[in-house]
């Protein structure tokens, strides 16, 4: 039987035999759309042997060489935005961030909470989510009262949250291992946000495939219309 799925071979790398680098945690599960396996993978102790260190210093690169061979990037967190960064030097500094929004929009958020929403307005989930009392308290009274409108509303709310958001919950799961990924090229290479000449691209594009379904509308109404 073979385990490339797993990236292994056969089950005898998964056997312990104290050499193995990750063992099965023999462990599988599943929400009804995706598989989780469970491995453990060995942590190194210290550093390899091909690990080097350097006491690198500012004094030990000149200003043409970092103009000629480096991107210099000064990047720093905040509240409203994933990371604001610096890039290049003095001359030819350009500012790149990407905001909060921008990444709920890369992973999938936006569009998932939008269309949760709408589901729970028409199955009256967000009516009975908003009566939910509060269960940070200290008196023994509200506690009761939250934990007797959870008990009562169980099965409204194990119905709506059941298998069928499995696949939802995988997609907005690839949403968030993607997201990273993008932030990081935005970071480096720069999007259409900062190309303008991709920009315009990406605009004419869009342009022509708005006008040919036009075109396909308006040709379809003049046949509907001839066949009546």
């Amino acid at each position: 039987m073979r385990f490339n799925f797993l990236g292994t071979c056969s089950i005898s790398e998964l056997t312990p035999n104290g050499d193995n680098k990750e063992l099965f945690g023999n462990i599988v599960r599943t929400d009804g759309f995706s598989v989780d396996f469970l491995f453990y993978k060995r942590q190194q102790s210290g550093h390899g042997a091909s690990f080097q260190k350097f006491d690198l210093t500012l004094d030990d690169f000149s200003l043409d060489e970092v103009d000629n061979t480096y991107l210099p990037i000064t990047l720093d967190p905040g509240r409203k935005s994933v990371f604001t960064a610096a890039i290049g030097l003095e001359y030819n500094r350009q500012v790149r961030r990407c905001t909060t929004s921008e990444y709920y929009h890369m992973a999938g958020s936006t569009k998932y909470c939008k269309k949760l929403n709408s589901i729970k307005a028409v199955t009256g989930i967000d009516l009975v989510e908003s009566q939910i009392p509060s269960s940070k308290t200290s008196r023994l009274g509200v506690y009761e009262a939250f934990t007797s409108y959870m008990l009562n509303n169980l099965d409204a709310l194990f119905s709506f949250y059941g298998h069928e958001t499995a696949k939802d919950r995988f997609t907005l799961y690839q949403g968030r291992q993607r997201a990273p990924e993008t932030m990081a090229n935005m970071l480096t290479h720069g999007t259409a946000k900062y190309n303008r000449k991709r920009e315009a691209r990406q605009g004419r594009g869009k342009n022509s495939r708005r006008r040919r379904r036009k075109e396909r509308m308006l040709t379809n109404s003049r046949q509907s219309s001839e066949y009546q």
